[in-house]
């Protein structure tokens, strides 16, 4: 595994976009970040349209967003995300890693703005609200108010059993 070489270059627009996601675990926490349009709003280190080795978009992804560098990296899959769970109508695929890391160095001067360690009893708050979001217990004008997971990702963090 790794040696997929996910090349977007052609300038065409992609049936589907291929990127990679890292779930990184320290002893009862998940690595996640936020982005400045969005600073409530959680979602894993990753990075979409890379011209390298999946294995290299990973680690990248983890430098790139949240400052560190693996010390371990396992490939576990992929993932298909639905598009209904899109801001956009392109299915996305994602490669998802598992991976150990040191403590963040610092947020780098990207589109993230904070990386942090989220205990798992705090995952699971961050879940349940985004899950009364997407049921429509939560309305448009209240989401992101309070901190959540990003909605396109809640299925994935499911699917990969880090909620319930």
């Amino acid at each position: 595994m790794g040696t997929e070489i996910v090349d977007t270059s052609s300038g065409d627009i992609a049936e589907t976009l291929e990127g990679v996601a890292v779930i990184a675990q320290k002893e009862n926490a998940l690595l996640l970040v936020s982005e400045y349009d969005t600073p409530l709003a959680f979602r894993p280190p990753a990075q979409i349209d890379v011209y390298r080795t999946i294995d290299e978009a990973a680690t990248q992804a983890l430098h790139y967003e949240a400052g560190t560098f693996p010390t371990y990296l396992q490939y576990e899959g992929d993932i298909q995300m639905e598009v209904s769970a899109l801001q956009e109508n392109t299915p996305q695929r994602w490669h998802i890693y598992y991976a150990e890391t040191k403590n963040l160095l610092h947020s780098r001067p990207t589109n993230t703005q904070r990386a942090t360690w989220l205990p798992s009893e705090r995952l699971q708050e961050l879940a349940q609200h985004t899950r009364q979001y997407l049921h429509g217990h939560i309305p448009e004008e209240k989401w992101g108010t309070t901190p959540a997971l990003a909605p396109e990702w809640w299925s994935i963090f499911k699917e990969l059993g880090l909620i319930s």
